[in-house]
């Protein structure tokens, strides 16, 4: 092999070599655009997150609100029950005493009757 031979072979590896490298440093600049969206998008993706969080934080706070809430109405709803049946229970008592008052104006009302009825229609 002659000296020409060998400087030519020597170029064309050279040249082919300068094309991969040059090809390479093509593939990695697309890489790195590539990552720097990604990157982006992750950051992007971040910020919802963050977000969902806050609002997850926000609607959990709500939640545990109305079911404080919930929870004080259930007992006054209870309480309310308890007086509303002690109601009825004394409102019975007074029907029960409103009776026996009825008997007793109605034995009176038959005694005055009798005490003002006429001798001979007794």
């Amino acid at each position: 092999m002659s000296d020409e031979d060998f400087e030519q072979r020597m170029k064309e590896r050279f040249d082919q070599l300068t094309a991969i490298v040059v090809n390479l440093g093509e593939r990695v600049d697309r890489i790195t655009d590539r990552v720097a969206q990604i990157g982006e998008r992750v950051d992007q993706i971040g910020k919802k997150v963050e977000e969902l969080t806050e609002t997850v934080g926000k609607l959990t706070n709500a939640v545990l609100g109305l079911t404080s809430s919930v929870g004080r109405y259930e007992q006054q709803i209870a309480d309310h029950d308890k007086r509303i049946a002690e109601n009825n229970r004394q409102i019975a008592e007074l029907v029960e005493r409103g009776k026996a008052t009825d008997e007793r104006i109605k034995a009176l009302n038959a005694i005055v009757e009798k005490s003002f009825r006429r001798p001979d229609e007794q």
